[in-house]
């Protein structure tokens, strides 16, 4: 990246460039700590005793005059076209991390919309838990002391059930609230039932959605991510395609001087 540029009409080695201006800049740099060193030393002086050093002093200030003087003629042979030769390369490297930070997106919308179809595909497993799903609402409701320990091992069980499922986690969040009234002293069974209610609506929408996407675009949205996947979507597969292989690794081959980020 930033090889070669179009500065001014005319076209710059980047590369020839950044390293020249940056081999000056650390000249400078070096330079400028003698300065500040030279800087110290003559005022450390001055508080001693100003009269008795005056001609150590003055060496040293001959010395920084010689060092602001070299320092300025380096500054001289920094190109002129340097700041604009940056700045287009800044640029291009710009346009470079937002392409790649837009692949990085679709790699994320590509994964999303496998996980779609992946979730569409649990609706059936989910309508076969209606009934355990009514039937422990109608437990939850009735339970005593002496009842709600049995309530809630078949709550766990069913917990355990839409777990083995997966990516439902609406459904199966209000579980722990209702376990925690059931498990008091005195059930509240009033205050169990009502999350129960919360809990089951959520599995029924969740079924719902699930039932009527699988019938309308599984297979318009299969279709889709096959015909993309080794395209956009090729980093996200398990294995790389063939005919991309050899274009990879040339192009992993090639030497990439980070240098020029700097």
């Amino acid at each position: 990246l930033g090889r070669s540029l179009s500065v001014g009409g005319e076209m710059v080695v980047y590369a020839d460039l950044h390293t020249q201006v940056r081999r000056l800049e650390r000249d400078i740099a070096r330079e400028e700590v003698e300065l500040e060193e030279l800087e110290d030393e003559i005022q450390n002086l001055r508080r001693e005793d100003e009269t008795a050093n005056a001609g150590r002093i003055s060496a040293l200030e001959d010395r920084m005059a010689h060092v602001e003087e070299e320092i300025a003629a380096l500054q001289a042979e920094i190109p002129a076209e340097w700041a604009e030769a940056l700045a287009e390369s800044q640029a291009a490297r710009g346009e470079v991390d937002k392409a790649r930070s837009g692949f990085r997106r679709l790699d994320n919308k590509y994964r999303g919309l496998e996980d779609l179809l992946i979730d569409m595909d649990r609706g059936e497993a989910l309508a076969a838990l209606e009934g355990q799903v009514l039937a422990i609402g109608d437990r939850i409701a009735r339970t005593t002391a002496e009842t709600s320990e049995a309530v809630r091992e078949d709550l766990a069980g069913l917990k355990s059930q839409f777990s083995t499922i997966g990516g439902v986690s609406k459904v199966t969040s209000p579980f722990s609230k209702i376990d925690r009234e059931l498990k008091k002293d005195t059930p509240d069974a009033f205050a169990a039932y009502g999350l129960y209610q919360e809990m089951r609506d959520l599995y029924f929408a969740e079924v719902a959605w699930r039932l009527a996407g699988s019938e309308a675009l599984t297979g318009d949205l299969q279709a889709f991510l096959d015909e993309v996947h080794q395209g956009v979507a090729v980093r996200t597969l398990d294995a790389i395609p063939t005919q991309y292989r050899r274009s990879l690794a040339w192009c992993l081959s090639a030497h990439r001087d980070i240098s020029l980020r700097f």
